[in-house]
């Protein structure tokens, strides 16, 4: 629904269409309020006004409830160039970081994910926290550069069962199913 600066949009589908409009609207000449109602994968809504702010756009959060957001979203602006680090990414490396726990379950041997960003905003990282919790180790040593980590996985038994909510972390639901 689009009323004046106004735009009510559910995001219970994708968070993508979310922040599709959060890149685009800052460019429009006039504010806008954009209402997110049913907002699903807000961690990927956070990466991206995380991101827009460091091309200085500055999108606000005026309000969020169960169920709704409501962001103000200045118009006129433009992406100024910056230098960005771009964190190792945890949605491809989840579908590692399964296959070294499978593919070690039993067997005492050690797969390596190497140069990994932990305790990041990518809702993707919880794949550790769930092979954990289906029997894997994880062994994490801290690199001197960039604070990244080399993440070691090994399975010493078989793996089990797990719980896991995927409505914040729809990228993992794919390769969660193999690990099940």
């Amino acid at each position: 629904t689009i009323t004046g600066q106004k735009i009510t949009i559910n995001g219970k589908e994708s968070s993508q269409t979310v922040s599709g409009f959060l890149m685009t609207l800052p460019l429009l000449p006039s504010d806008t309020i954009l209402e997110v109602v049913e907002p699903a994968s807000t961690p990927y809504i956070d990466l991206t006004i995380a991101v827009a702010e460091q091309f200085g756009i500055s999108i606000e959060r005026v309000e969020e409830s169960v169920g709704k957001i409501i962001f103000s979203i200045k118009g006129g602006n433009c992406y100024k160039p910056c230098d960005i680090y771009l964190e190792p990414d945890w949605s491809s490396a989840s579908f590692f970081a399964v296959a070294y726990a499978i593919a070690s379950m039993g067997n005492r041997r050690e797969y390596l994910l190497k140069g990994m960003k932990c305790g990041t905003s990518q809702a993707d990282e919880a794949v550790l926290d769930i092979i954990e919790m289906a029997g894997a180790q994880i062994r994490r040593v801290t690199l001197e550069k960039d604070g990244l980590q080399d993440i070691y996985i090994s399975t010493p038994n078989i793996l089990k069962g797990f719980s896991f909510d995927a409505t914040n972390a729809p990228d993992l639901f794919p390769i969660l199913t193999v690990l099940a």
